[in-house]
């Protein structure tokens, strides 16, 4: 496996309470934050 030691940047957005979308460079996304969320069921 390569060691990369290139920098990382994204970018974090509040889009409610207690919740935030991180969105890299390249605009993939990934929301984030607390409480239930109707597209994730507790296991």
């Amino acid at each position: 496996m390569t060691e990369e030691r290139s920098k990382r940047q994204v970018t974090v957005a509040r889009t409610g309470d207690g919740r935030f979308t991180a969105t890299n460079a390249r605009g993939g996304t990934v929301s984030i934050g607390t409480g239930v969320d109707a597209g994730i069921q507790p296991g």
